[in-house]
């Protein structure tokens, strides 16, 4: 049995099409100055850089996004359910590690029951509180090695090369913000995160 760590935005549930969507309901054609924005404006990851705006700018659409019902609705990514339900039949540990902050952890929770019932006990769920205005601050290479995970499952290239050797990284997605030669293993859907894990354990 391995313990598996995985991220949550863009891994297990869909962030960026709701940001997208919110945006969409609350500015777009309401609010002069504010124009549509869109999933392929994302190249970065870091959403400042990603719509031309202000650090204060980011935060408070990010903390409206939070404040909303769109956020609470959040699909999954797709065929998460089936793989995550896959890697629990065949004995794997599955743990949450993200870089939510704390302001958001009781709806998360919620959100990952709901939607992945049986999958993640109460206390494998982690965050790392990296956007919370206050509290400790975790990096995903310190709660893999809290958690003594075997594999670690993330979108962004940063996270899944910040891991010590004892955990291998997963790099998640065929995302604009992903791209590139990086030295690392792959996997592009769920599918494939599956087989991976198969290979490596």
């Amino acid at each position: 049995m391995s313990t598996i760590a995985i991220d949550v935005d863009e891994v297990l549930l869909s962030y960026i099409n709701g940001l997208v969507c919110f945006y969409y309901i609350v500015y777009d054609d309401k609010i002069p100055g504010k124009p549509a924005i869109t999933a392929d404006m994302f190249r970065k990851y870091h959403f400042a850089t990603d719509l031309e705006c202000s650090d204060d700018e980011s935060k408070k659409l990010t903390d409206a996004f939070h404040a909303s019902k769109v956020f609470k609705r959040l699909p999954p990514v797709r065929g998460s359910v089936r793989g995550l339900q896959t890697l629990k039949a065949r004995g794997h540990k599955l743990c949450v590690v993200t870089s939510r902050e704390l302001a958001v952890r009781d709806i998360t929770v919620s959100m990952l029951n709901e939607i992945y019932p049986t999958i993640f006990e109460p206390e494998d769920i982690h965050f790392g509180n990296q956007y919370g205005d206050s509290g400790e601050k975790k990096s995903k290479r310190q709660m893999c090695m809290e958690i003594e995970a075997d594999i670690l499952i993330d979108d962004l290239p940063r996270h899944v090369m910040s891991v010590s050797s004892e955990t291998k990284g997963i790099l998640f997605g065929n995302y604009p913000w992903n791209e590139g030669d990086y030295d690392v293993i792959r996997a592009s859907d769920w599918a494939d995160v599956v087989k991976t894990v198969d290979a490596l354990v």
